[in-house]
This record gives C-alpha cells, structure tokens and sequence, in this order.
C-alpha cells in the first residue's frame, strides 16, 4: 500500500495520527507499506507499519 502525504504537516495535526492508525492496521493485516520517505504524514506511516508488525518502505526522493 502506497501512503504519500506531506512533507510539511507537523506531528501535532490530526492527520499525521490518522496515518499511522492506517498504516498501523493495514501492516496488521499483512500490507507492506511504501512512502515517499519524507517526515511527517510519511514518517507517521513507517512508524504505524513497523507497529503493526509490519514494513515501511521509504522510496526517497528530493522534495521541491
């Protein structure tokens, strides 16, 4: 499952728990997760599958 999101959404936003909730159970339910590599919403996402007992694959790349 890919999760991009941005790179400049701080921790403290609602959105950055909703994507580590996903990612979170969607690891539990076997999905490796792929993000863009970048902090926050992405960053939330690794951190959620690694919990899940799950992978986070961060496919890095420069951001504008």
């Amino acid at each position: 499952m890919s999760i991009f999101g941005s790179a400049r959404t701080p921790d403290s936003d609602p959105e950055y728990d909703q994507a580590r909730d996903v990612a979170r159970k969607l690891a539990r339910r076997g999905f490796t997760i792929i993000t863009g590599g970048g902090p926050w919403i992405m960053e939330a996402a690794n951190q959620g599958a690694q919990e899940g007992g799950g992978l986070g694959r961060p496919r890095h790349r420069a951001a504008p």
